[in-house]
């Protein structure tokens, strides 16, 4: 995502477990947003450098220039899309459904991006690259103390490319550089002894570019970025409904930061790539294609003294996408799924399986562990309301749960509550058997039952929570009750939600109590000016969506099936 006006590093010592173990902790700020781009801060969102944090890495990056932009590759006639491969009802402006295209779904709802208007595309510059020897600065840690599991992130946003008025999505990226391997195409599938050879990504002023990765617990675990190719190089995708794309999802391409593409070899290997639709119902609003590379992901730590360089990464270099994944601000996306039972996208198509892939995709979670830079597969989003609580300090933790004093996070397990996480392909799923309000916290003055009694998945991803249509016909009215579009809640009234441990008749109920305020008011404007819905309807796929993470705090821990769990704590009642 571009870098707006406000943006910063938070910085703070690092802190030291009194049990000596370590895990990674993000925060996330919540940051003023002006009204529309300005002509000033086009460079910054080019750039994506915070200030402090350029100097602090000005002696270490010494970045290459990036490589050329890879050239076109010829397009079938009048269709501006690459015929090779795109299915025919594709290249006839099918959709991905249509086409019967294999693909792995997640449940990301379509994001609400900052309108670029008068963004000129610029590219990249050109010129011959230099292999970097990785500075000896860089050897891995054996963990990760407290400080440096901190990061700053950024709201996403999303303007539609057809003029309507900018909506905020109060989703959530970490900033980070990356680097890529310079030698990608001397890899050979099972070569164990193939070392990449990593440069940073950087702009035309040889400055390391600042990526925005959205943090999604809805998707498994295949993480992505655009990378540089040209425009006329991409697949050219439809979602549902079918969105064509314009000369302005062109222009907002050439503004997102990207990394360098994957050679056209690895492209062109069926078994290297793979499909991503995004969507809870109608069918596909969002699809990509990627093709897999390594990165490592590195940033500067809360007090700005220290570069951290994590793991190698697989993830998904985008050559094919769809309007709506270019008017989302994010410039690729970091899967926090489980990787217990992951589903990828990339998987052996041969049919008797012998030809496999180039590296397992995993989570960043997965691979901090395996690695020994956390002690334990966990990670714990902290995200306030940002009606209710302004610049909070929002917050992810990556590995053991503590209190890093602001936002204050209770690290006793007796504070949390547990709930068993189902078995899925990669997804958190838990049972909710229903959701009950409760007047003024007072359960002998009435309750107001909204039944359930299905699998969701939690998901910070998704604007709003999606429910079967009976729950959400009886949230309507609920809402209806109390004010309509601007529903009212007083500070005693509660939400409670029951899980179990599964659909099995006679399970013991798991309720957490959290504030009906935070729950039921969302924080997102429709055109007209009204608060759009904090639920929707949806007959395929059910989630708790973004207004969960803002009643709770929320921690999952990836412990292999079936002992993974999430945990949940409630926000303090505003």
């Amino acid at each position: 995502m571009s870098s707006l006006p406000g943006d910063e590093f938070t910085a703070r010592p690092a802190l030291v477990h009194p049990s000596g173990e370590r895990s990674l902790l993000i925060e996330l700020h919540r940051c003023p947003i002006p009204p529309t781009y300005a002509e000033a801060f086009l460079m910054d969102i080019k750039r994506g450098v915070d200030a402090d944090a350029t100097e602090a890495l000005e002696e270490e990056a010494r970045p290459v220039p990036p490589p050329p932009v890879v050239a076109p590759k010829p397009t079938s006639a009048g269709a501006g899309i690459q015929a090779r491969s795109l299915p025919q009802s594709m290249a006839a402006g099918g959709s991905i459904a249509s086409a019967g295209l294999a693909s792995v779904e997640s449940s990301r709802a379509p994001t609400p991006v900052r309108s670029q208007a008068g963004a000129v595309p610029t590219g990249l510059s050109t010129g011959p690259r230099k292999r970097r020897v990785p500075d000896p600065r860089h050897a891995p840690s054996t963990r990760l103390f407290q400080g440096e599991r901190i990061l700053d992130a950024l709201p996403i946003g999303r303007q539609p490319a057809d003029g309507k008025p900018f909506v905020p999505y109060i989703g959530h990226c970490i900033k980070v550089e990356i680097l890529c391997p310079d030698n990608l195409e001397d890899h050979k599938k099972g070569d164990p002894d193939w070392k990449g050879s990593f440069v940073v990504v950087a702009d035309r002023e040889r400055l390391p570019l600042i990526f925005r990765l959205l943090l999604d617990t809805g998707t498994t675990v295949d993480s992505w970025v655009f990378c540089n190719l040209g425009w006329d190089s991409l697949d050219l995708l439809y979602g549902k409904p079918q969105k064509p794309l314009t000369q302005v999802h062109q222009d907002l391409y050439y503004m997102k930061n990207r990394i360098y593409p994957p050679p056209e070899s690895h492209i062109d290997d069926d078994e290297n790539t793979g499909e991503l639709v995004y969507g809870v119902k109608d069918g596909a609003t969002a699809a990509l294609r990627i093709a897999q590379t390594l990165v490592r992901l590195r940033f500067t730590t809360r007090d700005k003294r220290d570069v951290i360089l994590l793991p190698e990464m697989p993830v998904g270099a985008v050559y094919g996408l769809s309007a709506d994944d270019l008017e989302r601000g994010e410039e690729g996306l970091l899967a926090l799924g489980r990787q217990g039972n992951a589903r990828s996208a990339f998987q052996p198509r041969s049919p008797d399986g012998t030809r496999g892939v180039r590296w397992e995709s995993r989570t960043l979670v997965s691979l901090l562990q395996q690695h020994d830079m956390i002690t334990e597969e966990t990670f714990t989003i902290f995200t306030d309301h940002p009606l209710f609580v302004k610049n909070s300090p929002d917050c992810i933790i990556f590995g053991k749960i503590y209190n890093p004093g602001e936002p204050r996070i209770p690290d006793t397990s007796a504070a949390w509550t547990s709930i068993p996480a189902l078995p899925g392909r990669g997804h958190w799923k838990v049972y909710l058997k229903s959701l009950v309000f409760v007047a003024n916290g007072n359960t002998a003055g009435g309750q107001y039952n909204i039944p359930v009694g299905e699998e969701v998945i939690i998901d910070n991803g998704s604007s709003q929570t999606y429910l079967p249509t009976r729950a959400y016909s009886r949230v309507t009215r609920l809402l209806l009750n109390r004010g309509g579009s601007s529903p009212v809640f007083n500070d005693l009234d509660e939400i409670h939600l029951v899980f179990a441990s599964d659909a099995s008749p006679g399970r013991e109920e798991i309720r957490v109590v959290g504030q009906a305020r935070r729950f039921f008011t969302s924080p997102y404007l429709r055109p007209d000016g009204a608060h759009a819905r904090c639920v929707a309807e949806s007959k395929r796929t059910h989630m708790l969506g973004l207004n969960f993470f803002m009643t709770f705090i929320v921690s999952f821990e990836d412990c292999r099936d079936p002992n993974a769990r999430v945990l949940v704590h409630p926000h303090r009642f505003v």
